[in-house]
């Protein structure tokens, strides 16, 4: 589930162990690696990469 109780079409997961990068599931199943711009880091309350002082944790 996204943000609002919508259903992604492709969830995207937080890398384990670094805090820029995070898993894209295309179509639910295929994993992706997909990465935040230079300064950001993955929300996994939105779904997308931030500022790192919008991001819990």
């Amino acid at each position: 589930m996204g943000p609002n109780g919508r259903t992604l079409p492709h969830p995207t997961y937080a890398h384990p162990d670094d805090c820029q990068k995070f898993y894209i599931c295309r179509n639910g199943v295929t994993p992706q690696h997909g990465s935040c711009s230079a300064g950001q880091v993955y929300n996994e309350e939105t779904f997308k990469c931030d500022d790192p002082e919008n991001v819990p944790g």
